[in-house]
């Protein structure tokens, strides 16, 4: 039964080989037979792959625009990043001055009581 399946593929793949050679057709407009591993996961499921496919199928255009709002976002992933690092760093500073705080005033205060 794999044989057979294998063997169809291989006759879809090379008539697709002579068309393509036979006619000139941009790269966007070829739909491509995914390849089939022994697992059988068909490669084109990969989510990575289906995105690379599409950014691929877009004008120039769209494409300098998928990438300045990919920029954008990144940016600001980024930033929320930091702001979140710098408010943890924060609060360690404060929660170590509070220690001290306590340590040396209310320690001292207790020490000369007795």
């Amino acid at each position: 039964m794999s044989t057979e399946s294998e063997r169809e593929l291989q006759q879809r793949l090379q008539k697709l080989e002579a068309e393509m050679n036979s006619k000139s057709v941009p790269d966007y407009q070829v739909q491509k037979i995914p390849n089939t591993d022994k697992s059988g996961f068909t490669s084109a499921n990969v989510p990575i792959e289906r995105i690379v496919q599409w950014f691929k199928g877009l004008s120039k255009i769209g494409q300098i625009a998928v990438c300045g709002v990919g920029f954008v976002v990144t940016l600001t992933v980024i930033q929320a990043v930091f702001r979140l690092l710098s408010a943890v760093i924060s609060l360690a500073v404060l929660a170590i001055l509070l220690y001290l705080g306590y340590k040396f005033v209310v320690s001292n205060s207790l020490k000369n009581k007795q």
